[in-house]
């Protein structure tokens, strides 16, 4: 399968190489017309050193071979002959030599010259993917519905997300400048992130974050590290989601749990308050709740009378009824 593309290639390379020599034997053959002398060696080094150029060390060598056969056919004399003259060949050899080290340094200049262009399309290639790549990732976490950011080893904001961006109504910039500011000064979570930062372990915690309006709105916070393979942190990852729905039917709950807790204690107090004794019992008969007044009336305690045993002081001629 080698073999053709090869093969394609060599004759391609001795097509070129042929052409450039005929090209320059015809150049040859105009300037020897105009200055009656025979065309200079440099004239077919050009020839060699643009198929190297062109095409490698291989069509050069082949156009170094056919440039020499026919330098001596058309411009040594005997003129029409390949018959080579001693006084001729140290100028021969040294065409050969000269051509072939130049052709050598065309061919070394044209690798290295595809190498560097291969290498910067591979890079460019490679920023590509890259820039591609922090265009999917920015996209994907910016429709995360939660506040992501990363931060850099030592706290600071190196990648918000655009839910953040848009609660916050920060830019990256300010955030790494002053993101700090977006919780009270006085806030837990404060004294929580430096510990984090210090132990390098991941902290959770809850905390109100002001918004872009000024206002303040409670989030989940948790905070991670990523390591490297020596154990070191090279980046930290944080995410929040709000929670204020939750912290207001939480707070509700807990008033209204109090404003229960008030309304017994004030219904305790009227019913224990009252000048009359009163109780009241489950279905069963059970006692579940007694008046101070039938408490001190009887001399018994709470736990005392508590279930059927607050029928200890009925008169027994009145139990049955």
């Amino acid at each position: 399968m080698l073999i053709r593309p090869v093969a394609t290639k060599l004759g391609i390379d001795c097509t070129i190489a042929t052409l450039v020599v005929a090209i320059t034997v015809c150049g040859g053959f105009i300037l020897q017309s105009i200055v009656a002398v025979a065309p200079p060696v440099s004239l077919f080094s050009c020839g060699v050193m643009f198929v190297a150029w062109r095409r490698g060390m291989a069509a050069a060598v082949t156009s170094v071979i056919i440039t020499l056969l026919a330098f001596d056919y058309f411009f040594l004399p005997p003129v029409r002959s390949f018959a080579i003259q001693a006084r001729d060949i140290p100028q021969l050899v040294f065409f050969v030599v000269a051509a072939l080290f130049v052709a050598f340094l065309c061919d070394s200049h044209r690798k290295a010259v595809d190498a560097r262009r291969r290498v910067e399309a591979e890079l460019r290639s490679s920023e590509r993917r890259a820039a591609e790549a922090q265009r999917e990732l920015q996209l994907t976490i910016d429709s995360i519905p939660a506040m992501l950011s990363i931060y850099r080893p030592d706290g600071v904001h190196s990648l918000v997300n655009k839910t953040w961006i848009d609660y916050t109504g920060l830019t990256l910039a300010e955030a790494a400048e002053r993101g700090g500011e977006l919780f009270r000064s006085d806030d837990p979570e404060r004294a929580a992130w430096r510990m984090a930062l210090a132990s390098g372990k991941p902290m959770a915690t809850e905390a109100p974050i002001r918004s872009a309006d000024g206002s303040f709105h409670w989030f989940s916070i948790r905070r991670a590290p990523l390591t490297d393979d020596q154990g070191r942190i090279v980046r930290w990852f944080s995410i929040g989601f709000n929670i204020d729905d939750r912290k207001i039917a939480e707070d509700a709950l807990r008033d209204k749990e109090a404003r229960l807790a008030a309304a017994e204690r004030e219904l305790r107090l009227t019913l224990d308050s009252i000048p009359t004794l009163a109780w009241r019992t489950d279905p069963n008969g059970a006692a579940r709740y007694l008046n101070q007044r039938w408490l001190d009336y009887t001399g018994l305690s709470p736990d005392s009378a508590r279930d059927w045993r607050w029928m200890d002081v009925i008169h027994e001629d009145d139990l049955e009824r």
